[in-house]
């Protein structure tokens, strides 16, 4: 672990004492005692030989103090002595790492000019017409203002069409009639659909509803459009396990669960395929070669798991993923959204729920 010197002068007494009050161990272990954050951290990491779990814990220890000191001078992340935290975002709260996003992103692209995008739709068919004009673009030309004329309507747009076309073009993005996505079991989580091959050009559909994600994070505007927990991990790049199959289908989730935790000897009789329902058929896909003749076995359960839980979420998509991630990834540098969770990134994309209070106290 390189030396991190964040020899910075602790100028706020107020956040100096609540740092003196979690720092107290990293102080006294330290020798010099003292409760500023770079302080408190060049005591931590001044030695060559300590390890990153070393470094990890001690900062866990002073998580709070570190982030309310960032957080009265937000430039500290870009700095060489605090830049190492963002190697471990864990240690960093929601509102810097957004923070962090927002400028690193206007510093990357200081030196270049985008001009205004001009998008002259029709209400009725507003995802077509939004598809055909937007996925031609290179992506510096995604980057410009974006400017929406609805035709036939009158109004220019301050702000306000902007914000309409986002939320409506992401509702029609997951509508059944598009075929592009499914949603979970609970009706309100979505990933890619394994049938949107029905679409004669659903690879470019895909692209078009990464960049349309992507740019919304660019421009900050909010989506109408939640995602299932594996199709998070995917846009940061996060590796997929079987417990993730939970936020699809949870009944499905836990027949996989009491599998792996019982002796399935003489009790199921599974082979190392599935049967899925496409277009009216009954397909049988193979988890693995010629896996339909393969039975599971108390020994090989956990392969079958595994396999199962990838067929669902990534292999049996993949096509779909990687256009998605493609468009996405034109306006999002994955080194950058990767900082963030699963449910942040959720945060970013939906913004806060909006809680009707009157419906909440008639239905309680």
């Amino acid at each position: 672990l390189p030396i991190f010197n964040f020899d910075i002068d602790w100028q706020n007494q107020q956040l100096g004492r609540q740092a003196q009050a979690t720092g107290a161990a990293g102080g006294a272990a330290g020798g010099a005692g003292s409760t500023s954050p770079g302080g408190i951290m060049r005591n931590a990491t001044e030695n060559r030989s300590s390890s990153v779990k070393e470094f990890v814990a001690f900062a866990e220890e002073h998580r709070q103090a570190l982030n309310l000191y960032i957080r009265q001078d937000k430039a500290l992340l870009h700095s060489v002595a605090y830049s190492s935290l963002v190697r471990f975002p864990k240690l960093l709260d929601f509102d810097n790492k957004k923070h962090f996003l927002r400028s690193e992103l206007k510093k990357r692209n200081a030196q270049q000019r985008h001009p205004s995008i001009r998008l002259n739709v029709r209400r009725e068919f507003v995802f077509e017409d939004s598809f055909h004009q937007i996925l031609p673009r290179k992506p510096e030309e995604l980057k410009g203002r974006l400017t929406i004329v609805f035709q036939g309507e009158d109004g220019v747009d301050a702000g306000g069409l902007t914000r309409e076309w986002y939320l409506t073009v992401s509702k029609q993005m997951l509508n059944p009639d598009k075929a592009l996505f499914i949603h979970s079991s609970n009706g309100l989580t979505y990933q890619p659909n394994p049938a949107s091959t029905i679409q004669p050009d659903y690879l470019k559909y895909f692209k078009f509803a990464g960049q349309l994600v992507g740019k919304a994070l660019w421009d900050e505007q909010l989506l109408d459009a939640h995602f299932t927990q594996s199709m998070y991990k995917h846009m940061l790049n996060q590796p997929i396990e079987y417990t993730d199959v939970e936020s699809i289908d949870p009944e499905y989730y836990r027949n996989l669960g009491w599998m792996l935790k019982n002796d399935i000897t003489d009790i199921l009789e599974e082979t190392f395929s599935i049967v899925r329902e496409q277009f009216g058929e009954m397909l049988t896909i193979d988890l693995k070669p010629n896996g339909r003749n393969l039975e599971v076995t108390e020994e090989n359960k956990h392969e079958y798991v595994q396999l199962v839980a990838e067929q669902q979420m990534t292999r049996g998509i993949k096509e779909q993923i990687d256009a998605f991630k493609e468009g996405f990834h034109q306006l999002m540098p994955p080194d950058l959204i990767s900082i963030f969770t699963c449910s942040e990134l959720e945060l970013l994309m939906c913004g806060l729920p909006t809680i009707d209070i009157e419906d909440l106290r008639a239905n309680t």
